[in-house]
């Protein structure tokens, strides 16, 4: 990693001494450069060399979104909601077709509580056809409008983002949930079933433990019942779902 970080700064260098500061377009490649950089420094956890790279980004550039979109996220990592938020809706307003940046928007929001605004960034992410992660955005948005009681736009925003990527094991189970709750149990059974394939060998949720449970009750499988119910008092005794478990049988626990 250190070595890729000196040969981008390198270059960075080369590109910053030898162009003039009239160059517009040279300014704008040095400043996603150093976006680049800090956005990297962002992942390994070095906020402050990633702020340092990300503000020298705005100021060879100030017409970057993806500089505020990073700046939202150094802010929002080091507790400073007021300043995330501030660059978070420069990079919205500056581009509001970039998906990235209404995704980690509404993702800020659904954390903050702003839970309408936030399905209108995902909703607006989603939109965008040409999003990398446009499957992430529905699901986002499906989670979102779970929080609002909007079942049926749930439902439909996990159906979407199924349908663009089968490998997503949150949308997998909240979708089979709401077939659970409508009583379609054959196909909440295989949403269900996707669910435990794609964590492969890490232990379900709560939830996806408690869902479980029911789908065995409703098939009448004893051993899955036991093995399910095990599972979730020694994985999860403090969860709301083994606390429903409880009240269910009676607080007959096994």
């Amino acid at each position: 990693m250190r070595a890729i970080l000196v040969g981008v700064f390198l270059m960075l260098g080369a590109c910053v001494s030898t162009l003039p500061p009239s160059n517009k377009m040279n300014l704008a490649d040095a400043a996603r450069i150093r976006n680049v950089l800090g956005m990297k420094y962002l992942q390994m956890g070095d906020l402050e060399k990633a702020q340092a790279e990300l503000e020298a980004a705005r100021r060879l550039d100030p017409d970057v979104t993806e500089t505020y979109n990073g700046l939202g996220l150094v802010y929002a990592r080091e507790g400073d909601m007021a300043r995330a938020e501030d660059n978070f809706r420069k990079s919205v307003r500056m581009d509001s077709a970039n998906g990235q940046a209404q995704n980690d928007f509404g993702t800020f929001l659904f954390h903050q509580g702003k839970l309408e605004e936030a399905c209108e960034r995902f909703a607006k992410a989603s939109q965008n056809v040409s999003y990398e992660h446009r499957d992430a955005a529905f699901e986002n948005l499906g989670l979102c409008y779970e929080q609002r009681s909007m079942t049926p736009e749930a439902k439909n925003a996990f159906f979407r983002a199924l349908n663009l990527n089968a490998k997503l094991p949150v949308a997998s189970l909240e979708y089979a949930e709401i077939l659970f709750d409508e009583s379609d149990f054959v196909h909440a059974q295989a949403g269900y079933q996707a669910y435990i394939t794609l964590m492969g060998t890490q232990s379900p949720s709560a939830r996806g433990l408690w869902l479980g449970w029911r789908l065995a009750r409703w098939s009448g499988d004893q051993n899955k019942l036991a093995s399910l119910a095990m599972a979730l008092k020694h994985l999860y005794p403090q969860s709301p779902e083994y606390a429903s478990y409880l009240k269910m049988v009676g607080n007959q626990a096994p």
